[in-house]
């Protein structure tokens, strides 16, 4: 009797088996492993955007390119050009020419790309206005140029 039993069940096993095996196809297999990705594309994101907001309330960035900044550490290095304040909310922030690097910028105002530059003379930098920058996806694009003026 339990040769009858195990035998059945065993048979029944091997059906459904063989029954899933076929009607998991290649596209729907593909499919599967899309989702999966995806969805593991969406945690990596948004884990990447909270550690973003853990770091600390005014971050350095050590230059601007084509409208955002990369780089960004929590504490200067002699690289550092922008000093970044964020707001309470930590994805909206404004920057200004990190007083350290006003030398280098003097030198080499190309670093100055995300700015509205007024030239009147060479021997000091002043930020007239700040800038401002909204986290999108792990970098902080401009939103609206820093005003910085030559003296």
């Amino acid at each position: 009797m339990r040769k009858t039993i195990y035998t059945i069940a065993a048979i029944f096993l091997y059906s459904t088996t063989i029954s899933a095996q076929n009607k998991l196809d290649k596209a729907t297999y593909d499919k599967l492993v899309d989702y999966v990705n995806c969805r593991y594309a969406i945690a990596y994101i948004e884990k990447q955007i909270a550690s973003q907001s853990n770091r600390s309330e005014n971050d350095e960035t050590k230059s601007s390119y084509k409208g955002a900044f990369h780089k960004v550490t929590a504490t200067p290095t002699e690289d550092t050009i922008f000093k970044i304040n964020k707001t309470h909310s930590g994805k909206t922030a404004t920057f200004e020419v990190y007083r350290d690097a006003y030398e280098t910028v003097i030198e080499c105002p190309d670093f100055l790309e995300g700015c509205e530059v007024q030239k009147i003379g060479s021997q000091s930098v002043e930020t007239t206005e700040k800038g401002e920058a909204e986290l999108e996806y792990n970098t902080w694009k401009i939103t609206k140029k820093a005003k910085i003026k030559f003296i």
